[in-house]
């Protein structure tokens, strides 16, 4: 989640076309956990990606609304500089968030 300030569309897909759509509300976080109780709390619609919603669903403390118009999930990215070496740090971030992904998957949370 980007913290520019900036209030970001909201993206759906339909016919297999990305739609933005310019929202506004009374509130703006830069937080998603302090989306999700305000959403929780009754403070209206959000859309965030699943793995971060996905706790309060099985709860049912949160519904999915327009789901035919999910878009295709966001891949998540590690960029680094191209190296001859690559530090022992981030070879092990890279397999912590390959097996982070693995088992999202396995859960349905990611695609």
């Amino acid at each position: 989640m980007p913290q520019t300030g900036r209030v970001r569309d909201w993206i759906f897909q339909q016919n297999g076309c990305r739609v933005e759509i310019p929202v506004s509300g009374r509130f703006s976080f830069d937080h998603p956990e302090a989306l999700v109780e305000t959403a929780i709390a009754g403070g209206g619609l959000i859309q965030l990606y699943n793995f971060l919603v996905q706790p309060a669903i099985a709860r049912g403390d949160l519904k999915p609304v327009l789901s035919a118009f999910a878009p295709t999930g966001s891949p998540i990215s590690i960029l680094y500089p191209q190296k001859r070496y690559v530090s022992a740090k981030l070879k092990v971030f890279v397999k912590f968030i390959d097996e982070l992904t693995a088992k999202l998957k396995q859960q349905n949370i990611i695609e």
